[in-house]
């Protein structure tokens, strides 16, 4: 599936990415919220197939996100400064990102990431919304506790305030 293609499915995700939203709209009482998260198992950028299960008994932050996705990318910092601060022990983010590897590769070239990157390709969209993202918009992060039970769900672009606070409630 194409960038066309996904916006064509998913339309507000092509509102979101327009209209740059840097603040995030929480859900914690609606779709997946309460319920286990699925099971995914996709690559990392050397083609290594990743579980999500690897980081079971940890807070686990799971953002679908895209290289051409301003607000996804203003977050990249943010994230890398808070998976430094809890450590690996207790909390994990994993980007998924929605893009090609080839995109994905050249972009953190560039741009650092400090936690795991796994590579859901334009199907990630479809995947974000197993996660409970019916608008189909980017970014998107998904909050999961240590038993592996989605918590708290937010469309739209986070504040180090609003995701370390739903960190805490999960430690």
């Amino acid at each position: 599936m194409n960038f066309p293609q996904i916006c064509s499915r998913y339309p507000s995700l092509l509102l979101l990415l327009l209209l740059q939203l840097p603040i995030a709209v929480i859900a914690s009482e609606s779709g997946m919220v309460g319920h286990p998260r699925p099971d995914v198992e996709l690559p990392d950028l050397a083609g290594a197939i990743h579980n999500l299960d690897e980081w079971r008994g940890k807070v686990l932050v799971i953002n679908f996100w895209a290289t051409w996705c301003a607000p996804c990318l203003r977050e990249i910092p943010m994230f890398n400064a808070i998976q430094s601060r809890y450590g690996v022990d207790k909390v994990q983010f994993v980007g998924i990102a929605i893009d090609n590897t080839t995109a994905i590769t050249k972009f953190l070239l560039a741009t650092p990431v400090h936690y795991q990157v796994l590579v859901g390709g334009f199907e990630g969209a479809a995947l974000a919304e197993d996660f409970g993202n019916e608008q189909g918009a980017l970014p998107y992060t998904v909050f999961v506790d240590k038993q592996g039970i989605i918590s708290a769900a937010a469309l739209g672009g986070l504040t180090e305030k609003i995701t370390r606070a739903h960190i805490d409630k999960l430690l």
